[in-house]
């Protein structure tokens, strides 16, 4: 899922830490409301090598409230966020 390789492993909100940092993700505050690109820093890649990946891609998904039922009712969510959220909204 497009959620895990951007988190790469991390248990944190980022792959990088707990705390939002505004020069390793896409969002709205530097995005100008459309995809860019941009020079890639060292400390911009994650622990599976991939890069951009947070605000880079939202994704729909189905999940269920309890997780040890599969028939439990299960809700669409959007998770990850993209270039067009606020900090708080991006995974």
């Amino acid at each position: 899922a497009p959620q895990a390789a951007a988190r790469a492993g991390s248990r944190d909100r980022f792959p990088w830490g707990p705390a939002f940092d505004a020069r390793r993700a896409w969002y709205k505050g530097n995005a100008g409301d459309k995809p860019q690109n941009r020079e890639l820093r060292p400390d911009a890649f994650n622990a599976f090598g991939l890069s951009d990946v947070i605000g880079n891609l939202a994704e729909w998904a189905l999940e269920s409230r309890d997780r040890r039922s599969p028939k439990a009712p299960r809700t669409a969510l959007l998770r990850g966020g993209s270039f067009r959220d606020d900090p708080e909204d991006l995974r």
